[in-house]
């Protein structure tokens, strides 16, 4: 379900503005189809034709890009993982000191004076 997300947003977008652009053809259809009875519906048609394809458009715009970034990410991540692999690749045939992580001895300055 959450596999490809980047993929399947872009594709949300394209729905998006497709089923937008469709429905405001037919809203404005309805207008013109009915402008008999209300002589205001043939402005409201064109209002239709005109801004319901522009805000389709501009939904899917930042949606789509939205999905293109997940995208982008995902392969910036995919790329650094890889290189940083190879770089602490640490085979198994070599000693690791234990102590190499351990927090350093607290000292004074006067140990050195303490043993003569």
């Amino acid at each position: 379900m959450y596999k490809n997300i980047g993929a399947k947003i872009k594709g949300l977008a394209q729905f998006i503005l497709w089923s937008g652009i469709i429905m405001s053809v037919i809203g404005a259809i309805i207008c013109f189809a009915n402008s008999n009875q209300e002589p205001g519906l043939i402005t409201t048609g064109v209002v239709f034709l005109v801004v319901g394809p522009l805000s389709s458009w501009m939904g899917s715009l930042l949606t789509y890009g939205f999905g293109e970034l997940i995208e982008r990410a995902k392969s910036v991540d995919e790329k650094l993982s890889n290189s940083y692999s190879d770089l602490y690749d640490i085979p198994d045939d070599v000693p690791i000191d234990p102590s190499w992580n351990q927090p350093p001895k607290k000292s004074s300055r006067y140990d050195d004076l303490s043993n003569p």
